[in-house]
């Protein structure tokens, strides 16, 4: 068991953002809390297939309506939270559709994350995010880098460990470009590290962590 510290002035201010993978680590981090009440105070903003990557058509399956979703989280529904929460610290944590192949233009084709085209896409639009976070007066933005999915059988990239190396990557990137106001918390090597990665009691439908 990890002890405790002693509690801050005030309870911390966190607000989670992401898609169903974060939904779960948003629920752990409540659950928290809500047992140490003097240390945080969590939030959640989260929409089922959420990404902040909001360009491009996914060609693993049909994701516009996820697409248009997170453009309204991004542009309307995260400000206003920011504006109402007031958070000290944005915890952001995607896991598929960001890192899914995509097509821009049709000259171009389909674009994976093996890509250079792709990776500056991406890159782009995680450190754009996070500067408009910082903006808006967040003080601290932290990354999850996620664990990447055990036998997720719906897109082929997601079964290729180069995708999620890239991903990975890149948002060590933007987090060393914006430091010290960003930071990352690898989620992916300390799963791997203590052999919870492929362990169904972890994650029985390899993506999501259970309670």
């Amino acid at each position: 068991m990890v002890e405790v510290p002693a509690p801050p002035d005030r309870p911390v201010r966190m607000l989670v953002l992401g898609d169903s993978t974060a939904f779960y680590i948003g629920h752990g981090l409540a659950r928290w809390a809500f047992a140490h009440p003097a240390h945080a105070q969590v939030d959640l903003l989260w929409s089922q297939g959420f990404g902040l990557l909001t360009t491009g058509t996914m060609t693993a399956w049909d994701g516009q309506t996820y697409v248009q979703r997170s453009a309204e989280i991004l542009d309307e529904d995260l400000p206003a939270m920011i504006d109402r929460v007031q958070p000290d610290v944005v915890v952001v944590m995607v896991t598929v559709d960001d890192v899914l192949d995509r097509v821009w233009d049709d000259a171009e084709g389909e674009l994976s994350a093996e890509d250079a085209r792709w990776q500056e896409r991406l890159q782009q639009s995680y450190r754009d995010a996070t500067v408009a976070m910082l903006e808006h007066g967040v003080a601290s933005v932290v990354w999850i880098i996620p664990p990447a999915p055990v036998g997720f059988q719906q897109a082929e990239e997601l079964g290729d460990p180069t995708t999620f190396e890239v991903h990975h990557q890149i948002i060590r990137r933007v987090v060393d470009e914006l430091a010290p106001a960003t930071s990352a918390i690898d989620l992916h090597r300390w799963m791997v590290d203590g052999g919870h990665d492929r362990d169904e009691t972890w994650r029985p439908d390899g993506t999501h962590l259970t309670a």
